[in-house]
């Protein structure tokens, strides 16, 4: 088996064994964050703008975090990103 199918294998396993959120839930709660900067920030675009962007940002570290973690823990290498 390639180097890269390892790592896709490797890669399902760990996706199979985090837990998942329902997507209504999702919806619903990401839904009322919107709103909520809409309703805080009164039609300032660039200052909407920038508030999800920083929220984006924070939710993919944390989901980046939970992911390396997690595979230390089931021993699964995750490789080391070469070009961004």
């Amino acid at each position: 088996m390639s180097k890269s199918a390892n790592i896709a294998a490797a890669g399902h396993a760990l996706w199979a064994n985090i837990p998942k959120v329902n997507t209504e839930l999702f919806a619903l709660t990401y839904g009322s964050l919107i709103t909520e900067i809409l309703r805080d920030y009164d039609q300032d675009i660039p200052e909407i703008n920038l508030q999800l962007e920083r929220i984006g940002h924070s939710i993919g570290v944390r989901c980046v975090d939970e992911l390396l973690a997690k595979s230390e823990v089931n021993g699964i290498n995750i490789p080391m990103c070469k070009d961004l």
